[in-house]
């Protein structure tokens, strides 16, 4: 049986919503939300906008969770939330770290508004090497790479090094279901 190779499963560049380093949080919302209407991706939405540099290379990836943490600059203030998380938090400690660093303060509607106009490259961080995949790995790896990454999708890299397409992780999991559902038969 052929194995199963990334670029097998990945989605090519030219299918995912893109901007700038310079655009806005807005810009980067309407870019996913034009994406349904502009990008064919199967059954599922995207849930991230791939950032460019000046030169059109990938800078990173905007999540939808980037988003979140975006309404509420504040946040940096309490350092890396995702080192820290992997401890756990009890619904305590949660409403400790809302009063202490005065997180989410003034209504919704404000930070909202507020948040429309930052820019991406402020709310991006570099890709780490575990965020990356060469398009020619076996997808059996690439699985790893996710569960142990956390990643809802990894930059899929060619020979050069430059960024070609992502694979997600709701594409893979669609992959084993269908697996799963041909063993049975």
């Amino acid at each position: 049986m052929k194995s199963i190779l990334v670029e097998d499963l990945m989605l090519p560049l030219s299918e995912y919503p893109t901007v700038s380093r310079d655009a806005t949080l807005l810009e980067a919302v309407v870019a996913l939300e034009e994406a349904p209407q502009k990008y064919e991706h199967g059954r599922h939405w995207h849930r991230s906008v791939v950032v460019l540099d000046e030169r059109g290379d990938v800078a990173g990836k905007l999540t939808y969770a980037d988003m979140l943490k975006a309404l509420e600059p504040r946040y940096e203030k309490v350092g890396e939330i995702e080192t820290v998380s992997r401890f756990g938090w009890s619904p305590e400690f949660l409403t400790f770290m809302v009063k202490n660093f005065g997180l989410w303060e003034g209504s919704f509607q404000d930070l909202c508004a507020k948040a429309a106009g930052r820019k991406v490259a402020d709310l991006i961080k570099r890709p780490e090497r575990t965020q990356y995949v060469d398009r020619r790995k076996p997808l059996n790896e690439a699985v790893h790479q996710l569960i142990m990454a956390h990643e809802l999708s990894l930059l899929v890299t060619d020979d050069a090094d430059k960024v070609v397409g992502l694979l997600r992780l709701i594409d893979v999991f669609d992959k084993v279901a269908e697996e799963i559902r041909a063993c049975k038969a």
